[in-house]
């Protein structure tokens, strides 16, 4: 089963992600950020408290279909998150990896994976050229994972709602 968690930024994603892991055994986690300055260094140690040791971690920022497919014997694998993934796939000029993590996921009949996303289009549209591409790829990358989701979940103030 895949599936898809999407809302604003501190909609409770990545505990409701953790929440719907939690009775199983063999847990993986896929973490996407880079310790890039003091206050992701802060939150990346703030989610690894949050798993309480109960997860494998992997940190790979841009090769998710490779780190995905590497992984053996779990029954559930997190991804935390996409937005922080295709900022470091803009950064680094890797954009194919969606396509590659897309071909992956239509295939994939496995453990169960858990995708994390923030949600764009609800608010005002950024001035800046680069901050407009970031949302419109984003934008696109949700629906696409959306569409290969079998569930799918909107976080609104801590709160999630079945959409799929």
């Amino acid at each position: 089963m895949i599936t898809l968690i999407t809302g604003g930024v501190k909609s409770g994603k990545s505990r409701f992600a953790l929440e719907l892991a939690k009775n199983r055994k063999d847990k993986f986690f896929i973490a996407t950020a880079e310790p890039i300055d003091d206050e992701m260094k802060l939150k990346i140690e703030k989610h690894k408290l949050e798993r309480k040791g109960e997860f494998t971690t992997i940190e790979e920022p841009i090769y998710l279909a490779k780190a995905i497919s590497s992984i053996k014997n779990a029954q559930v694998c997190i991804v935390d998150c996409l937005n922080i993934w295709l900022n470091n796939l803009l950064y680094y000029d890797k954009l194919n990896q969606i396509e590659e993590l897309l071909k992956l996921l239509k295939n994939h009949n496995g453990f169960d994976l858990i995708f994390v996303s923030n949600e764009v289009g609800m608010g005002l549209t950024p001035t800046n050229k680069l901050s407009r591409r970031f949302i419109n790829l984003l934008g696109d990358l949700n629906q696409r994972m959306a569409s290969v989701s079998d569930a799918v979940y909107f976080m609104v103030s801590g709160l999630p709602l079945k959409i799929k």
